[in-house]
């Protein structure tokens, strides 16, 4: 116990040069069936005191999917202002199924309601895409994330991988050999051509390259099996955006505002029909 609260004084005398991110996927329930009965274990105040622009990490698994709305409401409860990371959990869970999309689908109306009632709040980083971006003429050409260059991680052994989900953990010594050997600095690896020139969400459409890598072996061809998902999720993304703009038009600077707008419609335009039967 004395090794712990050492460690924690020493990161809170030098939280301006180390930043430590805390994982937590919601309530008690939700967070210690994810993460081993975990949960007591957190010192809240120690992060809301020493990191609070830092936010939390949050991950989907199939159970908690079912609670997302309560667990999000609750992370802010504990008086987190952002939630950093809301991901989809990588493995086997096929998020092509309809299974899914029921699920979530009123859990994103509930969190649209509360983020359109609680407009000071930073919106979580699923819900939070810059729809802007889809109007763009002419997309940046450029990766996700910074896997292999902003992006790395170091495993207890002292090596370097391109980030925390390539390790020898989840790959064999022979894929990492090639894995390894990708030009991390050339975007053009990452690049997706048929959802580059296809999908209008693409812009704000996440990836997680390793899991990607895992189910295709290669980075430069999108796993598809989440288009769907990431469709429903891009439409309450809009509701969303819409009813900020009705009620408090002056968040946006006149240029967002008028591109927010036009992907509005061209999502509702693109989306809405296939989803209907879901959003009832």
């Amino acid at each position: 116990m004395n090794t712990i609260l050492g460690m924690k004084n020493w990161f809170a005398l030098r939280n301006k040069c180390f930043v430590l991110g805390l994982s937590l996927d919601g309530t008690k329930e939700t967070h210690d069936t994810n993460r081993s009965n975990s949960f007591d274990l957190i010192d809240f105040d120690f992060f809301l005191k020493n990191y609070p622009e830092q936010g939390v990490k949050m991950t989907l698994s199939d159970f908690s999917l079912n609670n997302l709305a309560e667990n999000i409401k609750f992370v802010h409860s504990l008086g987190f202002k952002k939630i950093n990371g809301v991901n989809l959990a990588e493995g086997d869970f096929d998020f092509s199924s309809d299974k899914y999309i029921e699920i979530l689908a009123p859990q994103l109306k509930e969190l649209v309601d509360f983020y359109v009632e609680n407009d000071n709040l930073e919106i979580n980083q699923m819900l939070g895409k810059q729809l802007h971006l889809c109007e763009r003429q002419n997309h940046e050409r450029k990766k996700w994330c910074g896997i292999g260059t902003g992006c790395v991680f170091f495993d207890t052994d002292g090596k370097r991988y391109p980030c925390s989900y390539i390790t020898p953990m989840t790959f064999s010594e022979s894929e990492l050999s090639d894995i390894v050997n990708t030009d991390y600095n050339d975007d053009e690896n990452f690049i997706d051509d048929e959802c580059y020139n296809d999908c209008y969400i693409y812009p704000v459409c996440p990836i997680c390259y390793g899991a990607n890598y895992s189910n295709c072996k290669t980075f430069k061809q999108r796993d598809k099996g989440r288009c769907n998902i990431q469709k429903l999720i891009s439409l309450f993304v809009a509701d969303l955006h819409a009813k900020r703009i009705v009620k408090n038009p002056k968040q946006y600077d006149e240029y967002i505002l008028y591109s927010t707008i036009e992907a509005i419609k061209k999502i509702r335009e693109l989306y809405l029909v296939d989803f209907e039967r879901f959003l009832s």
